[in-house]
């Protein structure tokens, strides 16, 4: 019995097929993650999320006829992205990862960062609660700066993790 093995990372996208009667993976596959937008503004990181599924499509259309009794496909993928979509799917926003740090930019109404006013909003039990400190990578963070300035689609969106985007196509 096989299944698809795929990690969505920061810089490759990878694929395997694993065997679960031998306990072996075989034929691994890696191909770089899709590039980050040109000219987005400073601390920005985004990616295309069409470009994120058309690369994870094409690393499964390569390793399914090297996995003939494929069972499925287990993902795994790199942490805190974010795409916000319509509930039908439809992306609004570009894929924004982990390596985005928006939230450190100046808020033009009130002295510091986004994220120090975020910060202060935030208890120390609160803190406690989520179980580490609040780190601008979450995003938490960017919907943080979307929403005070004003960047959030006017639309209904769902945030969804770039797997659970990526699943979804």
């Amino acid at each position: 019995m096989t299944y698809l093995a795929l990690d969505l990372g920061t810089s490759f996208i990878k694929g395997a097929v694993l065997d679960l009667d031998t306990q072996k993976h075989a034929h691994v596959r890696r191909q770089p993650f899709p590039a980050a937008l040109p000219d987005r503004p400073t601390y920005f990181y985004e990616v295309d999320p069409a470009a994120i599924v058309a690369a994870t499509k094409a690393l499964v259309e390569e390793l399914l006829p090297l996995a003939p009794d494929c069972r499925g496909v287990v993902l795994c993928t790199q942490m805190h992205g974010l795409v916000l979509a319509t509930p039908t799917g439809i992306a609004r926003s570009n894929a924004i990862t982990w390596q985005d740090q928006r939230v450190l930019t100046v808020d033009p109404d009130r002295d510091g960062t986004y994220f120090d006013h975020l910060k202060a909003l935030i208890s120390a039990d609160e803190v406690t609660e989520i179980g580490r400190e609040l780190q601008i990578s979450r995003p938490l963070c960017y919907l943080y700066w979307m929403a005070k300035s004003r960047n959030l689609p006017a639309e209904p969106v769902v945030p969804l993790a770039i797997a659970d985007y990526v699943i979804a196509h």
